[in-house]
């Protein structure tokens, strides 16, 4: 049963994640970058950062569970957006349905290859 201090846990990662977010999303704009190369960094970030996490936590103490609830879960979780990548590959589709499956394809194989970079690098 979920306790309520992994709640908590999360919503304080949460508390974090969101406004990193927001704030990759307001530098992309001053520099005149579109939304869609925003969603991308984030979730390609986001991945790494995960790979990274879970790498490092990786057969060790059970205390390391609240750290990825924090941080994965939450901080991590607010961080990336499938809903921002939802929306792209609508916007995108709604002009060309190829350059919305190329996006697409993009997106989830550059998450996917950072991910597995990072973790792989950091178990040798």
């Amino acid at each position: 049963m979920t306790e309520l201090k992994d709640y908590f846990l999360v919503a304080c990662g949460a508390f974090f994640g969101a406004p990193l977010r927001y704030l990759v999303y307001q530098s992309t704009n001053a520099l005149s970058i579109q939304s869609n190369v925003a969603t991308l960094m984030v979730n390609v970030i986001g991945s790494s950062l995960l790979a990274v996490l879970l790498a490092w936590t990786h057969n060790k103490n059970p205390m390391y569970a609240n750290m990825i609830l924090l941080l994965g879960t939450g901080s991590l979780g607010a961080f990336t957006t499938f809903s921002a990548f939802s929306k792209d590959l609508f916007e995108l589709g709604s002009k060309s349905w190829l350059q919305a499956l190329a996006w697409a394809m993009l997106q989830v194989l550059l998450c996917v290859f950072s991910y597995s970079i990072c973790y792989r690098w950091l178990l040798r």
